[in-house]
């Protein structure tokens, strides 16, 4: 009975204690989600019809032959689909597109492109801009047309090869036209489907662990992680006047840990769960789905709750280093360097797989390494038996070493 009631005192001393520090990473937390849902809000109205980055005019007939064709290729060359897109369109209105943003650039196609082409006469394509610094939407769109020439060279053989196969079997150059023309449009076609053959796949990085939810997940571990400075002022002991006073009431240092564990563990894990649902509200916007998986809020209310262990883990660890530091300003130090330095190597920042072998193997059995897989197991639907089962055992461990270094610093039992 005493010990519950030492676990309410010490429950209702986090709920009390820093109120600045708490309604800071409230606000803090909140102002990162209105930036986010600024971004995805105006990153829409910009790209209401798709995700480009870049959108390029085209200027010019495009009746001529192939013309078509190769506006076509060119988009179908951007296999992402998140880069650039060649759009015909008048070039008044290509004026004007570029300067209200529209448009980065346009092409102007000669009306007489295609023939004097096949006269072995090429007039270039002008490409206009208002003047800024593209160069680098330049030098890829350069690419694009040494790709494209490369692919109408060689739809240019075989399209030939296969005229002069119809005028040897004595076929009308009427009759030939629209031949050709389906020819070249089948082969081009062929080719481009190649890029199908082939799935790219980066080894550490699960393709069902979409973008958007792996730094999210990173994001809410690290928070986590770093909550422990913020909470300072009310886990790091000034003395310890008062686990003696308990250890007199027969509250030994198991005890002890237990309740102050628990009472540190709640209050985390209900302020981690609002920071999750409020990233969850910005990231459930329909226009960000691609970026997530699709997961909706709901989805994001039970990994709020799934987090559980995660943060138990984790605010256990925070306060076995409070334990050990012996102050407020080592504890706060080395609670920050052990969140940097873990989420680093763990893939927090950049994938873990930038790393040598044997810093992700390390990594992997860090709890930082152990959490970050929890997460990611529960986004991509695989078992979290094994990481929840190493998150259980670090938590035991780390409120077991609490309790074994309050003993000493108290000379107490373990009762």
């Amino acid at each position: 009975m005493r010990a519950f009631r030492y676990f309410l005192s010490r429950l209702k001393g986090h709920i009390k204690s820093s109120p600045v520090v708490i309604l800071v990473s409230l606000i803090t937390a909140a102002a990162i989600a209105g930036l986010g849902w600024l971004i995805v809000d105006h990153t829409a109205k910009m790209n209401d019809d798709g995700s480009k980055i870049f959108k390029i005019g085209i200027v010019g007939d495009m009746n001529q032959r192939f013309i078509g064709l190769a506006v076509n290729t060119m988009n179908e060359l951007d296999e992402a689909g998140l880069s650039v897109e060649f759009v015909p369109i008048e070039e008044e209105e290509a004026k004007r597109g570029i300067n209200d943003g529209t448009y980065v650039m346009y092409l102007r196609v000669p009306d007489d492109f295609i023939e004097s082409a096949a006269r072995g006469e090429f007039i270039p394509v002008t490409l206009v801009s208002e003047g800024a610094d593209v160069g680098l939407v330049k030098a890829l769109v350069t690419e694009f047309i040494k790709v494209a020439e490369t692919l109408a060279d060689e739809a240019q053989r075989s399209v030939f090869g296969g005229d002069r196969y119809m005028y040897d079997r004595g076929i009308s150059w009427r009759d030939r036209d629209p031949l050709s023309d389906a020819w070249a449009v089948r082969y081009v076609e062929f080719i481009l489907k190649r890029n199908e053959t082939i799935k790219v796949h980066d080894i550490g990085n699960d393709d069902s662990f979409p973008i958007g939810t792996y730094y999210f997940s990173a994001f809410v571990i690290f928070f986590a992680m770093l909550f422990g400075v913020a909470c300072a002022s009310h886990l790091a002991k000034k003395d310890y006047s008062l686990p003696k006073l308990l250890l007199s009431r027969r509250i030994g240092a198991v005890r002890q840990m237990l309740c102050e564990n628990a009472a540190y563990f709640i209050f985390s894990f209900l302020f981690l769960a609002a920071i999750v649902m409020l990233g969850g509200a910005v990231l459930s916007d329909g226009r960000v789905l691609q970026f997530t998986g699709g997961k909706t809020f709901p989805d994001y209310v039970l990994f709020a709750l799934s987090l559980a262990p995660v943060c138990l883990v984790v605010s256990s660890a925070q306060i076995f280093i409070y334990e050990i530091a012996g102050g407020l300003v080592p504890g706060v130090l080395l609670q920050f360097t052990a969140a940097v330095s873990t989420a680093y190597i763990s893939g927090f920042f950049y994938p873990s797989s930038f790393f040598p072998v044997t810093v992700q193997k390390i990594a992997s059995v860090l709890p930082g390494g152990v959490a970050f897989r929890y997460a990611e197991c529960f986004f991509t639907g695989e078992s979290v038996a094994r990481p929840l089962a190493f998150l259980l055992l670090y938590a035991a461990l780390f409120i077991a070493l609490s309790a074994v270094v309050r003993k000493i610093k108290t000379g107490g039992d373990e009762s």
